[in-house]
């Protein structure tokens, strides 16, 4: 993912989320994640760690972030994100199960996720 362009929800500074009404803010150093998915990276990483330490390879982090970033953000119609690589459609399945998980306890604890940019969209 470049530089300047959320690798969870695809805003940048020209098209930037709304945070509590104000424009998001990148949080890190590469760039690649806004405040609005700030939660979603930080359940992510979480996720990936707990794999890593059960034998997870690293090379299907790909398959398994796009099904996260779905399954968090309830994007149903116009995915960028399509499960099309073959043998990874399992990745991708537990990681759009992680992300509906994660979600759900972020809802329950926290309050509506304030991003917003890929709900709403007819299925």
């Amino acid at each position: 993912m470049k530089a300047g362009l959320c690798r969870f929800c695809g805003c940048s500074e020209r098209d930037a989320c709304l945070v509590d009404d104000e424009p998001c803010t990148w949080t890190d150093q590469t760039l690649t994640v806004c405040t609005a998915c700030a939660p979603a990276a930080a359940a992510e990483a979480q996720l990936l760690a707990a794999r890593a330490r059960g034998g997870w390879r690293p090379g299907l982090r790909v398959a398994f972030h796009r099904g996260f970033v779905v399954g968090w953000f309830s994007v149903r119609a116009r995915n960028p994100y399509v499960p099309t690589v073959a043998g990874r459609g399992h990745v991708w399945s537990a990681g759009k199960y992680a992300g509906q998980v994660a979600r759900q306890i972020h809802v329950a604890h926290y309050g509506p996720i304030p991003n917003r940019r890929h709900e709403g969209i007819p299925a």
